[in-house]
């Protein structure tokens, strides 16, 4: 029979691994100085939506890095394209809320997720399941359509971001187009 110490170790590392998570995850969203102060200004408010300038935010982020971290490959590329579309939708609700240098950091993070699903899937596509591979190819052609609907919006003149990212974007997806041709299972 197991002593109450074996029984609640098991415990105390989840909880530590949890600390060290939320410490990491609140130290990476920490602003220094100037329009970054701005950038990163945190709110209570109570919505069906959590938005990156609400306090709870950063717990949120907490369970989508332990759904990734818990998730087999396929079902974390799949994650990584949900993750994406749902932080492009949060940039639109930012810019509506006129905060648009948060809208941008938000993209930028749902671009990453997106750049990180995309290159996954060309490691190694025979590995992975045709839909899984479509699922992605169709996430970076309406990519590149909320970037040009994103950039529309913003209201700052300084769009190199998004012409950066939109960049990036069409190369990764041309790489990915030229999959169906390879993929033979």
């Amino acid at each position: 029979m197991a002593t109450l110490a074996e029984k609640s170790f098991p415990v105390a590392l989840l909880l530590f691994g949890t600390l060290i998570l939320c410490i990491s995850l609140l130290s990476a969203n920490s602003s220094s100085a100037g329009d970054r102060t701005r950038l990163m200004a945190r709110k209570v408010y109570f919505s069906s939506t959590i938005l990156p300038d609400n306090v709870i935010y950063p717990v949120l982020m907490v369970g989508d890095r332990v759904k990734l971290m818990t998730a087999g490959d396929e079902a974390k590329i799949l994650l990584k394209v949900e993750f994406a579309e749902r932080r492009y939708g949060y940039a639109l609700q930012l810019l509506e809320k006129d905060q648009p240098m948060l809208a941008l950091a938000t993209l930028t993070k749902s671009q990453k997720y997106l750049f990180a699903a995309g290159n996954e899937v060309l490691v190694d596509p025979k590995q992975l399941q045709p839909e899984t591979i479509k699922v992605v190819q169709d996430a970076f052609a309406l990519s590149v359509q909320n970037l040009a609907n994103f950039k529309q919006k913003y209201p700052n003149s300084d769009t190199q971001t998004i012409d950066d990212l939109n960049r990036d974007t069409v190369i990764i997806y041309q790489k990915l187009s030229t999959l169906d041709s390879q993929i033979i299972k």
